[in-house]
């Protein structure tokens, strides 16, 4: 009679041993080792070694668990892809997890592009943005940033904002020029450094490519753009 509190509580310890190895106490980034050329898929493939009940991969099917026990399921058209069927080309690959805001981001590699989703571990929606995310430190925001001139973009710059069940679009930014937008830094949740390249003309006369360094501050009527800030 006295063995089923302590087969109850080594069942409980156990369900908790287990809940803290299905989540990653950091970040977990699926980035490509340059140095030995490495497919996107063996990057994706270590991270889901990390992730063990979060994702998974089953031949061209993604996974992903969400918090009331169903899965988020993306499938790869890579018979497409190999036949070089442009319009029905589609792989995705997982990027990041972020644990804490429940936030998984994944690749979708088109025939000759690509974009981004991130999904909501809490609820499973999803997000599109034209590159990668970027945390705040305070985990608060996300930014993304496109340096994208081979194809069309939605959004030069686009902020979100972390919620509970997912993300809240803050402010975005889409140029009616050439622009070229590169993330740089967070400065704390509420200052971003980027780069940004566009054209301009020279003592000659002549048209160039410049890169210049700019930002984003958050003010009391929102976000501020600056295109031109002094180093």
């Amino acid at each position: 009679m006295r063995s089923l509190p302590i087969v109850l509580a080594a069942a409980l310890l156990g369900s908790a041993a287990l809940a803290q190895q299905r989540e990653p106490a950091a970040e977990v980034h699926c980035v490509r080792d340059e140095r030995r050329s490495e497919e996107p898929a063996q990057a994706e493939r270590r991270c889901l070694e990390r992730l063990t009940a979060l994702a998974s991969r089953d031949g061209d099917v993604l996974r992903l668990a969400l918090d009331d026990g169903s899965f988020k399921t993306f499938m790869d058209e890579r018979t497409a892809c190999e036949q070089h069927e442009a319009e029905k080309c589609l792989m995705h690959r997982l990027a990041t997890y972020y644990p804490i805001q429940r936030l998984f981001v994944v690749e979708r590699q088109a025939y000759e592009s690509f974009d981004v989703i991130v999904v909501s571990g809490r609820t499973g929606g999803v997000t599109r943005m034209d590159a990668h995310p970027h945390l705040s430190p305070g985990g608060t925001r996300l930014v993304a940033a496109a340096a994208i001139e081979a194809w069309e973009v939605e959004q030069h710059i686009a902020i979100y904002y972390v919620q509970k069940d997912g993300l809240k679009a803050e402010w975005s930014y889409k140029a009616k020029v050439y622009e070229l937008w590169e993330f740089v830094s967070w400065n704390g949740d509420e200052r971003i450094e980027l780069n940004v390249t566009l054209r301009t003309v020279n003592r000659g006369g002549a048209e160039e490519l410049a890169t210049q360094r700019a930002g984003l501050r958050r003010t009391i009527v929102g976000w501020e753009l600056n295109k031109n800030v002094a180093r």
